[in-house]
């Protein structure tokens, strides 16, 4: 897949293509079904396959108190949309500009002219232009005017649910990692920098990676079985056991990220990249009566969080 940063960028010597346009958070099934038809209608009408993205997330421009935190980084949204072999993606910068674009500005500059579309696959509640003023049926007419056709993708379902990203956050928020992964499609994962802690895990025979904690969506408080990969050292990936909250037992104020690796017996990871893929939740963050408790408690987690990884 070809990425090209901005519209400016493109040089689209092509007779047109078939275009999807959307902010694509998490990669999850919907989006999925999207590039598999658009790579199907590319194939049929022999057009190139090209996926429209913003970054950052228009609402962070439009409204910021309203933008959410999102599943993947940018850099893990092109990874994710890599595997699913769509011919070129076109990475254009939101601006306050561009959030004034009118429909008919929107349209002329992205699809008419600049991607030459001549198919255009939008979901069915797609929105654009300033003030999302424009809607499916003013696309649909001004595709009329522009030699476009556009299709419009029913809601696409996964097990009776209707898989989007809002729900597949609010599945996070809740700490229900293993059913938003499977929404997903992919384990839902955070990446970071591994810092220097107090040592209080060490100290009770639990040695923890603290991670700085990431721009992306983080699940809720609680202990969790994951996969973890500390990615300047080795490819492979580590049984965990992951604690995210305030350490209640210690009087903790803040959130902290902290990994228990097992079998890890690689060199210190102070100022590495270490990633996190969440597995399943094991429970809630408890504040215990004792250390003697906690480590009780860590020892069961530990146990716990081996039998969801054999699976």
């Amino acid at each position: 897949m070809e990425i090209i940063k901005g519209i400016k960028n493109l040089n689209s010597d092509w007779d047109g293509a078939v275009l999807s346009i959307g902010n694509f958070d998490g990669v999850h099934l919907a989006h999925k079904n999207i590039c598999a038809k658009l790579k199907e209608k590319s194939k049929s009408e022999k057009l190139s396959s090209v996926i429209l993205t913003f970054d950052p997330h228009p609402l962070s421009i439009v409204a910021p108190e309203r933008c959410p935190s999102l599943m993947t980084t940018l850099s893990e949204k092109i990874r994710r949309l890599e595997n699913e072999e769509v011919d070129l993606m076109v990475v254009e910068p939101f601006t306050k500009e561009l959030s004034n674009f009118s429909p008919e500005e929107f349209v002329a500059t992205y699809i008419s002219n600049g991607i030459k579309a001549k198919h255009v696959l939008v979901g069915y509640n797609f929105h654009f232009g300033r003030n999302r003023e424009g809607d499916i049926e003013y696309l649909k007419m001004l595709g009329e005017n522009s030699d476009f056709f556009v299709e419009v993708l029913d809601p696409f379902t996964f097990q009776g649910k209707i898989v989007s990203s809002t729900e597949i956050r609010k599945m996070l928020s809740s700490g229900s990692v293993a059913e938003a992964s499977t929404l997903l499609g992919t384990r839902h994962s955070l990446e970071g920098l591994v810092e220097k802690g107090d040592g209080r895990g060490s100290g009770i025979g639990f040695p923890t990676a603290n991670i700085a904690p990431p721009s992306t969506l983080i699940p809720s408080n609680g202990v969790y079985a994951c996969w973890s990969k500390v990615k300047t050292f080795s490819s492979d990936l580590f049984p965990t056991v992951l604690n995210i909250g305030k350490r209640p037992t210690f009087d903790g104020q803040s959130v902290t990220i902290e990994a228990h690796i097992l079998d890890w017996k690689g060199r210190n990871i102070y100022g590495q990249e270490i990633r996190l893929e969440f597995v399943e939740r094991i429970r809630d963050e408890f504040k215990f009566a004792s250390v003697e408790k906690l480590v009780e408690q860590i020892s069961l987690d530990v146990e716990k969080a081996r039998s969801i990884l054999k699976k």
